[in-house]
C-alpha cells in the first residue's frame, strides 16, 4: 500500500510562504545532499516525492542530527507537520521543512516515478502558475481558506500604499509585492531578497568606539516562521531607523548586508547577523494573526540540574515571589547596579530564582503571579543554579503562547497549595540584608577545599591582621568608571569613558595576611570594604606617602592587629596555568565584645540544662 499522501507535492509548492501551517503531508526522501555555510555547519538539501511529483526541500538545522544519525536517509516516509516555501529566484520555489516526523526509515524501493513538478509550471505564466499550483487544495477546505488572511493582508497593504507619499510608494509597492525569504536561510551570498519580520527584541542605543572613531548603535532580534537573526544599526543608521524599529511590530526589510556573527556574541540560533545600511529598506506592516511572537526551547526547572556554567537557556514559569528592586555594588569599579530577583516555578514542582538587571529591574512588575517567558537566560555560575537575565534577552509577561495558558490555568487549580523543591543557592546575602553563611576556621575553610573545582563559595572567619601589603596598595582610577587610568603626557586617560583628567582618583586595592589559632590566610581587599581599617582614602594617603613618609607608615601599623569576622568570597583563579584560590574580603565587622559576652553565657547555659 503507497502510504503517501497523493497531491502533497503540488499542496508544498503552492503553499505560500506567509502560510506556514498547513495539511499534514506524508512524502518519501529520493535524495539527500550535505552543504557546508561558511562557518563550517552542515546543512542537509532533500528532494521529496509524493509518487507523482518531487521538489526540492532544505531542512531546517534543528534537525541536522536526524539526517547524521541516520533516522533520515535515501527513501525514508516522513510527515511533513510544518513548512514554508518561498521564490528563490522568481520562477523556482524552494521549501524548507520545519518539523518532519519519521514513518519509516527502512523502505527498499521508490514510489512511483515522480517527475519535478517545475517541469509543469516553467512555461506557465507566474499568476496562471500559482491558481494552478493550488488546484489539489480544493479538496481541503481548510487549507484554501487559510489563503484568505494572506489576501487581505496583501489588500491592506496596499491600502497602505496608496496612503503613502509619492516619494515613498514605489519603494513600498516593490517591498510589498517582493516575495518574503526566509530568515534562517540567509547567508552572506544572498544578495537580492526581502524578509518579513517582528522585532522581538530592541536594546538601547550604545556607544561603540575603536582606536580611530567613536560611534552610535543599537540591535534589534527579527523573527518569522523560519528562525531568528539579530540586527544591527551604526551611527546614521541609528538616528533613521531607531524610532521606526519598535518592539512587537512586523516590517518587511531588504538590502542588508548578511555577515557571520562572532561566536562570543551569538545569541540567537543562527550563525549570521544583518548590518543596516544606507541602501537598507525598512517597511512597517500589518501585523498578521498566527504570525510568531517569540521562538523559544522552554526547558523544564526540574532539568536546570543538568546545565553548566554560563549556559543559555529558555524558560517559563509562575512568578511566585518578588524581592523588589535593590543595589549591589561592583567591587572593582564601585559602580552601582539595580536588580530585582524573582522566584518562579513551574508544573515540574520546582523553584528556580532569576535576576533581572538595571532598566528591567526597575520596570517589572512581579504581582498578581504573572507567567513570564525568558529567552536567552543565562545560568549564574557563581551563586549555585541560579538565572541571570541579561539585557539582550527577551522576557514576555502572560505571553499569548499555548504554554503559557497551559501553565496558568495549571498553577491556578493547584499551584497554591503545593510544596516545591529548590536548587541550592548559595547566595550571601538575601534581600533583607541578612548573611547566610557558615562560618570556619581559616584551617576548615582550607581543608574544605573552599572555592575550588570551578564553584564560588562564601564562609565567615575571625582573624585578626598579621600584615598588610605596602606597595601596590592602590591604583589611579577614572573619577567616574573607576577603572584604572593609563598616565600619557598631558594627563591620565580612561579607556573606558575615552576621557582625559588632570589627576586621578585613587582607589585601595589591598592585600592582608590574616590569622587564627588554625593557620593564615591571604585576603583581597577592595576600595569599598576598607572603611573598617583604613582612616582615610588612598587619594590622601597617596599624598601623604610623598609628603610624610613616616605618617604614611604609621597609618598601615594602626589598621594591623585587630580582629573582625571577615565575609569572605573562595573562588579559583589560574596564573600561568596554574591553579590558586583568591580570597576577597565581601565585609568585616569588629568584633562586639558585649554580644560576645551575652551569647557565650547562654552557651553556657544550654550545656547545663
Amino acid at each position: 500500500m503507497n502510504p503517501l499522501t497523493r497531491g502533497a507535492i503540488s499542496i508544498l509548492y503552492g503553499n505560500d510562504f506567509n502560510q506556514s501551517r498547513h495539511e499534514q503531508c506524508v512524502v518519501q526522501v529520493i535524495n539527500i545532499e550535505g552543504i557546508v555555510s561558511l562557518s563550517g555547519a552542515t546543512r542537509y538539501r532533500v528532494a521529496i516525492s509524493d509518487g507523482v511529483f518531487y521538489m526540492h526541500a532544505m531542512l531546517s538545522t534543528i534537525h541536522t542530527p536526524l539526517v547524521e544519525q541516520g533516522y533520515i536517509k535515501n527513501l525514508t516516509v516522513v510527515r511533513i507537520t510544518d513548512a514554508i516555501c518561498y521564490n528563490s529566484d522568481g520562477r523556482r520555489r524552494f521549501l524548507v521543512i520545519l518539523q518532519p516526523e519519521v514513518l519509516e526509515n527502512n523502505v527498499a524501493f521508490r514510489y512511483g516515478e515522480p517527475v519535478s513538478i517545475e517541469r509543469t509550471t516553467m512555461n506557465i505564466p507566474a499568476h496562471d502558475r500559482q491558481l494552478q499550483s493550488v488546484q489539489p487544495l480544493e479538496a481541503h477546505d481548510d487549507l484554501s481558506s487559510t489563503h484568505q488572511p494572506y489576501q487581505q493582508s496583501q489588500q491592506q497593504l496596499q491600502q497602505h500604499t496608496t496612503e503613502s507619499s509619492a516619494n515613498d510608494s514605489i519603494t513600498t509597492t516593490v517591498l510589498s509585492e517582493t516575495p518574503s525569504f526566509p530568515i534562517k536561510l540567509l547567508t552572506p551570498s544572498q544578495t537580492r531578497w526581502t524578509i518579513k519580520a517582528r522585532v522581538t527584541f530592541k536594546s538601547a542605543i550604545n556607544a561603540w568606539y575603536n582606536e580611530q572613531f567613536v560611534g552610535q548603535c543599537f540591535s534589534v532580534n527579527l523573527l518569522d516562521a523560519s528562525g531568528e537573526i539579530k540586527a544591527t544599526a551604526f551611527d546614521a543608521q541609528v538616528h533613521r531607523l531607531y524610532p521606526l524599529l519598535q518592539e512587537g511590530s512586523m516590517y518587511r526589510i531588504s538590502h542588508a548586508w548578511v555577515v557571520v556573527e562572532e561566536k562570543r556574541f551569538v545569541v540567537l540560533d543562527n550563525e549570521y547577523k544583518l548590518t543596516f545600511q544606507n541602501s537598507t529598506e525598512v517597511q512597517l506592516v500589518p501585523d498578521e494573526p498566527g504570525f510568531p511572537v517569540m521562538s523559544c526551547r522552554f526547558v523544564k526547572i526540574v532539568d536546570m540540574g543538568e546545565k553548566q556554567k554560563s549556559d543559555m537557556v529558555d524558560v517559563i514559569g509562575v512568578v511566585v515571589r518578588d524581592y523588589g528592586v535593590h543595589e549591589i555594588s561592583c567591587e572593582s569599579t564601585g559602580i552601582s547596579v539595580k536588580l530585582r530577583d524573582l522566584d518562579i516555578v513551574d508544573e515540574t514542582q520546582w523553584l528556580i530564582r532569576v535576576t533581572l538587571w538595571k532598566r528591567l529591574a526597575e520596570t517589572f512588575n512581579g504581582n498578581g503571579y504573572p507567567v513570564i517567558a525568558l529567552k536567552g537566560a543565562v545560568m549564574n555560575g557563581i551563586y549555585g543554579r541560579c538565572l541571570s537575565f541579561p539585557p539582550s534577552g527577551t522576557l514576555k509577561r502572560n505571553p499569548d503562547l499555548p504554554e503559557a495558558h497551559k501553565l496558568q490555568q495549571w498553577y491556578n487549580d493547584y499551584g497554591p497549595n503545593l510544596v516545591y523543591s529548590c536548587f541550592q543557592c548559595s547566595i550571601p546575602m538575601l534581600s533583607s540584608g541578612t548573611w547566610i553563611t557558615p562560618k570556619v576556621t581559616i584551617r576548615e575553610a582550607k581543608n574544605r577545599q573552599l572555592g575550588a573545582g570551578g564553584k564560588v563559595d562564601f564562609f565567615i572567619t575571625r582573624a585578626t591582621i598579621a600584615s598588610i601589603k605596602r606597595d601596590d596598595y592602590a591604583y589611579p582610577g577614572c573619577p567616574g568608571c573607576r577603572k584604572k587610568l593609563v598616565q600619557k603626557v598631558d594627563g591620565w586617560l580612561c579607556e573606558q569613558c575615552h576621557q582625559s583628567h588632570g589627576r586621578p582618583d585613587y582607589n585601595y586595592m589591598l592585600l592582608f595576611g590574616v590569622e587564627d589559632a588554625s593557620g593564615q590566610l591571604y585576603l583581597n581587599v577592595f576600595d569599598k570594604v576598607t572603611s573598617p581599617f583604613m582612616d582615610r582614602g588612598a587619594t590622601e594617603l597617596t599624598t601623604l606617602r610623598q609628603t610624610d613618609p613616616a605618617a604614611f607608615q604609621h597609618v598601615f601599623e594602626v589598621a594591623k592587629d585587630k580582629t573582625y569576622d571577615f565575609k569572605i568570597m573562595a573562588q579559583q583563579t589560574y596564573s600561568n596555568d596554574v591553579a590558586r584560590i583568591k580570597y576577597q574580603v565581601m565585609e568585616a565587622v569588629p568584633i562586639g565584645f558585649v554580644g560576645e559576652g551575652e551569647e557565650s553565657v547562654a552557651a553556657i547555659d544550654r550545656t547545663m540544662v
